[in-house]
């Protein structure tokens, strides 16, 4: 089972990714910090995929 949720988050990046990056790079005219915001959903949009696809979950602990 593990390796078919494996596969199927691959699948989801490789299909999620590029039009992300196309996206960003179609943004180039926005300033560095909005790009920036825009990003970061990418990296959330990535996280909760992998808790619900996955089932993985993650914490950080401390403030570095």
């Amino acid at each position: 089972m593990s390796e078919f949720r494996s596969l199927l988050f691959a699948l989801f990046q490789l299909v999620f990714t590029p039009v992300y990056a196309v996206l960003v790079l179609l943004m180039f005219w926005l300033p560095p910090i909005a790009r920036f915001k825009f990003i970061i959903v990418w990296c959330g949009t990535n996280l909760l995929a992998a808790r619900w696809i996955c089932g993985i979950r993650h914490r950080v602990i401390g403030a570095e």
